[in-house]
């Protein structure tokens, strides 16, 4: 309650009140512990404007606590902001390259091996690591971790469209690796689901042995290589030679054409028919040497058998044919022989 010392002053004091109360100001009804609040409150909400540059209004800022407040189960919101300081971490801004250059200086010392001991990391994986992180880097010039996107990595990955799946899978890896590492040091959020890009999903990589070439690959291979090595490229793609590894049967050499003559028939009954029929378009000398042919003059054609059938069936085909280069042994009639006759 304020008093007075004098009638003269609660007199004023008490005209004004009238007046506010007849203009409507809801000051009047405040009594003085109310207004001395209010002017400190808002003596603080200016504070605060001049070292954030953030403007809140008294009633926003006691709204904000209410509601706060409500959902805190008794506990203070300083408690609150505390727990939350404590479990957050405030990201700090750094540049790719440079965040790059620190993650290999970080793993460098793991590629030395203590005496005695072995090394944590390859040196020769960490070599081609560093690589493929500085490629990485070399993408996004000028720009900070934080602000990397799912499209950054997206563009990234398509910039390899040069690399072999299996190389594309590892910058993959390298990439996942050092997003990880970041977290870790708070030049990105826990939150980031950067991993999560379609540009970071590994791709299944045809690693197994080619069992044929497309007419691209096959053209690439006839136009580097060798002319001793051309005619035996071409026979194998375009016969399918290699289906014919660790296999026993009958070929037939002859003209091009479908009256082609037949010019030569042998066999291989040891497994080895891949190689018995390449001899016929290679350099062949000795004693064992037959009959060479040039790829691009003949055509081949193969008959696969079980070993023990071999001999039989090679006799059956030079009888049929007569091929002027063959010797026939023991000559049965072809159809006979193929039909188990």
């Amino acid at each position: 309650m304020q008093t007075f010392t004098n009638y003269s002053d609660a007199k004023s004091v008490a005209e004004r009140i009238v007046r506010e109360m007849a203009n409507g100001s809801p000051a009047a009804a405040l009594n003085v512990t109310q207004s001395r609040d209010a002017l400190a409150a808002f003596e603080r909400l200016q504070s605060f404007f001049q070292t954030n540059g953030r403007r809140v209004s008294l009633l926003a800022a006691v709204s904000e606590f209410v509601e706060a407040s409500g959902k805190l189960g008794g506990r203070t919101l300083s408690e609150a902001v505390e727990g939350y300081l404590r479990t957050v971490a405030t990201v700090k801004r750094k540049d790719i390259a440079a965040a790059v250059e620190e993650f290999i200086q970080t793993n460098e010392p793991r590629t030395r091996a203590a005496s005695g001991q072995r090394a944590q990391l390859s040196a020769k994986y960490f070599y081609n690591l560093s690589i493929q992180l500085r490629r990485f880097a070399d993408a996004f010039p000028n720009t900070a971790l934080c602000d990397l996107t799912k499209e950054h990595l997206d563009a990234f990955a398509n910039s390899l469209e040069d690399f072999s799946a299996k190389s594309r899978n590892h910058h993959r890896t390298a990439v996942r690796q050092f997003l990880q590492w970041a977290v870790r040091k708070d030049y990105l959020p826990v939150t980031h689901r950067l991993g999560e890009t379609d540009g970071l999903r590994p791709e299944r990589a045809n690693t197994a042995e080619v069992g044929f070439y497309t007419p691209r690959e096959l053209a690439g291979l006839l136009a580097n290589a060798s002319d001793e090595l051309r005619p035996l490229i071409a026979v194998g793609g375009l016969a399918g030679l290699r289906a014919l590894n660790g296999k026993s049967g009958v070929y037939v050499i002859r003209e091009p054409g479908f009256f082609g003559e037949v010019l030569y028939c042998g066999e291989s009954h040891t497994g080895r028919l891949y190689a018995t029929l390449l001899r016929h378009f290679q350099h062949w000398t000795g004693k064992t040497a037959g009959a060479t042919f040039a790829a691009s003059k003949v055509e081949v054609a193969v008959v696969r058998c079980p070993a023990n059938r071999a001999l039989d069936l090679q006799n059956a085909m030079i009888a049929e044919y007569r091929p002027k280069l063959n010797v026939a042994e023991k000559p049965r009639g072809f159809w006979k022989t193929l039909l188990g006759g």
